[in-house]
């Protein structure tokens, strides 16, 4: 069953949890980076990769340095807790990000396995995790890590937001907009679940904050309609028909029935037959009445 389910696993889908946090892991790592690269232990761990993978090319070099440094500073015993989120979003920079994973004349899978590698030398820091992202679920993620960068320009602008402030907002509804039609309130996938997470925090932001054409309030995800649902007033109706024609064919229910309907026929039909009768007297006695009438007058004026 284990078996099954890691074949079924696709890299990167279970990213979303984590990706509203992705900006601070993606400003912890550039500050770790941004000193020097010129450890000799950065060089002796990218060195093998630099000299027999990449022909001595430079650009991979400087990459892998980079790398091996922040690998080297998640095996701290402060980030244990939040290793797990900040390989997910090592990876997910890797495989985005032209800087790591664009080298002429080398694909991006090949440069992935580089750093794969590379984290075994550093105590299999994220050694489980650095793998090729598919380029589907890639461009979803980047699609929901945009959303929340927009978002948290929101977030940070909320008392006097202005007009880069509403297209930022804008920004954020579109991408929002254009994943949650997919999404039902019974799904249990990762993209919608965070979704519906990102919808409570944007209706309570944006209350306050008043951009024209923007709405306040996110779509909500769609209501599910399970087949199941929609075939239990159809098994009803199925139903109650067999058991009224079994009823009516093969009970004394049905000799009741038709003797009623045998009475109101005969009740009706007499009725009809009576009406004329009725009609014609009145119209024969209305005359007679008339001509009284006429009599009595044609007297009085001799």
């Amino acid at each position: 069953m284990e078996d099954e389910d890691a074949d079924d696993y696709i890299e990167g889908e279970d990213y979303y949890p984590y990706i509203s946090l992705f900006q601070k892991y993606l400003d912890n790592f550039n500050e770790v980076i941004s000193g020097s690269v010129t450890n000799d232990a950065y060089t002796q761990y990218c060195d093998n990769f630099y000299r027999t993978k990449f022909g001595n090319n430079e650009n991979f070099l400087s990459s892998c340095k980079k790398v091996a440094k922040y690998l080297n500073h998640l095996n701290k015993g402060e980030l244990t807790a939040e290793r797990f989120n900040r390989c997910k979003h090592l990876n997910y920079l890797l495989n985005s990000n032209e800087e790591y994973n664009t080298i002429p004349n080398y694909n991006t899978s090949h440069l992935i396995d580089a750093y794969e590698e590379l984290t075994k030398k550093i105590n299999h820091a994220c050694f489980y995790h650095i793998k090729k992202i598919n380029e589907d679920t890639l461009r979803k993620l980047k699609d929901i890590n945009n959303m929340h960068e927009y978002f948290n320009k929101i977030k940070d602008n909320s008392t006097s937001c202005s007009t880069e402030c509403c297209s930022h907002a804008s920004s954020c509804t579109k991408i929002y907009d254009s994943y949650i039609t997919n999404c039902s309130v019974a799904s249990t996938d990762h993209l919608c679940n965070e979704l519906v997470n990102f919808k409570s925090e944007y209706d309570n932001i944006m209350q306050s904050i008043e951009c024209q054409g923007v709405s306040k309030i996110l779509t909500p995800p769609k209501e599910q309609y399970s087949s199941v649902t929609l075939l239990i007033p159809l098994i009803i109706i199925l139903v109650i028909s067999v058991f009224s024609f079994i009823f009516y064919k093969f009970t004394p229910l049905g000799s009741w029935l038709d003797l009623q309907i045998a009475k109101k026929k005969k009740i009706w039909n007499y009725l009809q037959k009576e009406s004329p009768l009725l009609y014609n007297s009145n119209s024969e006695n209305l005359p007679s009445h008339i001509n009284t009438f006429n009599i009595e007058y044609q007297s009085n004026r001799n």
